[in-house]
């Protein structure tokens, strides 16, 4: 602890609560990273397995980033056609007939990837911010 004059308080203060902004904002990014790591290899091992490439295919992008921001998007780089399909189900549709011919069933493995890894994300806020 260092003493600070009444002339000088006002830019002590701020300068601590910058260095506390600084340190908070860098352990969330860290954070955010680890919880779309966590998100994307749930998702992979919920994923299903026909092929494998659907699988394979899941990739974390920052999508923006500056000093108090950090947007982080997982996406399926190899099938992204088949993700809704996948997680909520489909019809098939005959290729001669073009009539339905049965349903597909919903195979849920983002939603409860991301549910998991919000609950680990907010965990890991509560302990940085205290």
């Amino acid at each position: 602890m260092r003493n600070v004059s009444i002339d000088n308080l006002s830019q002590a203060l701020e300068d601590v609560l910058n260095d506390y902004r600084e340190e908070v904002t860098e352990d969330l990014k860290s954070d955010i990273m680890d919880a779309a790591k966590f998100c994307k290899s749930e998702i992979q091992r919920r994923s299903p397995k026909d092929s494998g490439e659907y699988k394979r295919g899941w990739r974390i992008k920052k999508q923006f980033e500056n000093s108090s921001v950090l947007r982080v998007v997982i996406y399926n780089a190899k099938k992204p056609s088949l993700t809704h399909l996948l997680e909520k189900g489909h019809p098939i549709i005959g290729r001669k007939t073009k009539k339905i011919i049965g349903v597909a069933k919903a195979v849920p493995h983002i939603e409860p990837a991301e549910q998991a890894a919000e609950k680990k994300l907010i965990n890991a806020i509560e302990i940085d911010v205290k």
